[in-house]
């Protein structure tokens, strides 16, 4: 399904957003970068890569406040990160870890940038951008900054 939505995006001249969640009980890093080589593969032009999230109200609330990972008085506002409170998934410093080498694989790859580039011949507004400032150079250190910041996901 993914594979069709990126593809009739494209077919009608939109660009393909994708929104990957990473860090659920029990996947591994492996089965994370799978995801991120997939995203990669079928093009998706705007890569957001999220961390699990389980709030109030979710089917993944009540597994991690049932099985006693988390406490429903002290997250019921904010919600929590699975990673930060389930022992089956990989420690959210790992979790982290694979967003931002997963941010840096898809935004500065070559074929990445080519398709962005040639993207922007039939639209003045992105080509303007990408020509004064998204030098592959530029692209690189931008991603360096925006990864190194804790807000990335």
């Amino acid at each position: 399904m993914a594979r069709v939505a990126v593809r009739n995006c494209h077919n009608v001249g939109m660009d393909a957003y994708g929104g990957l969640i990473l860090g659920a009980p029990g996947e591994t890093k492996e089965e994370m970068w799978t995801t991120i080589r997939f995203a990669k593969k079928i093009g998706i032009d705007f890569p957001n890569l999220y961390i699990l999230y389980a709030y109030p109200g979710t089917p993944i609330w009540r597994e991690v406040t049932s099985e006693g990972y988390a406490e429903e008085d002290r997250y019921w506002e904010t919600g929590v990160a699975v990673p930060e409170v389930s022992p089956t998934c990989l420690p959210m410093d790992a979790v982290r870890r694979v967003v931002k080498e997963g941010y840096r694989y898809l935004l500065t790859s070559p074929d990445y940038m080519f398709r962005q580039m040639v993207k922007s011949v039939g639209a003045p507004v992105r080509r303007a951008i990408l020509s004064k400032n998204l030098s592959f150079k530029k692209l690189r250190k931008a991603v360096s900054a925006l990864l190194s910041s804790e807000h990335y996901y």
